[in-house]
């Protein structure tokens, strides 16, 4: 999860799953569409994506929106995604054009706290501080760690930097900052980072709710 695309790139077609994901909220992603699309476009199963490989989502959602990319616009996305400029797209790169490309009229996504405390509530438990060991787990269940900018040790040194030694965990408004600091660790916009850690409970709220509502149509039978 890195820097977001070039602004220009962003009006050219957003990247999403059958239907667009132009016009949804971040917390209407899911998690496994995303990884699934993914894995579907890694065609040689290298975990990255060439440009060829790419092209074909780029070119097939622009169509069935009644567009046609020019090689020029798709040069444009390619180098809007690929921030680390090694001609390829890893998944957190992936993972960024997407979150960044919400708004197909260049208005800047807000960041889901909503979706973020909810998260945060779920890993905390009961007493909703936050500690080390329920971070790391959070982190890892995120796909947040990686081997290069932010791994397990890191998680722990970015927490003892907001943590009170005299509490046990960290409250909502000390994860919060300790977000702003895993976003510059990772170079990544805060907001993908929270929109991403928001979708881990977001589609178990929905099924919850789905639930309820049966139970409620039921009821009233």
């Amino acid at each position: 999860l890195k820097h977001g695309p070039d602004p220009r790139a962003q009006s050219c077609v957003p990247v999403g799953p059958p239907g667009g994901w132009g016009a949804m909220t971040s917390t209407a992603y899911k998690s496994e569409e995303i990884k699934a699309k993914f894995a579907e476009l890694d065609v040689d199963g290298d975990g990255k994506l060439s440009l060829d490989e790419l092209r074909v989502l780029l070119v097939s959602h622009a169509r069935s929106q009644g567009n046609d990319l020019t090689e020029e616009e798709i040069e444009l996305l390619w180098k809007a995604m690929d921030h680390d400029n090694d001609g390829r797209i890893d998944f957190d790169e992936f993972v960024d054009f997407v979150f960044s490309s919400i708004d197909e009229r260049g208005r800047k996504a807000k960041i889901d706290w909503k979706g973020a405390k909810r998260t945060f509530k779920s890993f905390a438990g009961k007493n909703e501080l936050l500690d080390s060991r329920e971070f790391v787990k959070m982190c890892n269940d995120c796909q947040l760690l990686d081997e290069h900018q932010f791994d397990t040790p890191d998680c722990n040194i970015l927490i003892k930097k907001i943590q009170d030694p005299s509490k046990r965990g960290l409250d909502f408004a000390e994860f919060k900052k300790l977000l702003k600091l895993v976003a510059k660790k990772k170079s990544c916009p805060l907001k993908t980072i929270v929109a991403w850690m928001a979708l881990l409970t977001a589609e178990a709220e929905a099924a919850e709710a789905e639930d309820a509502d049966i139970a409620a149509a039921a009821a009233a039978e």
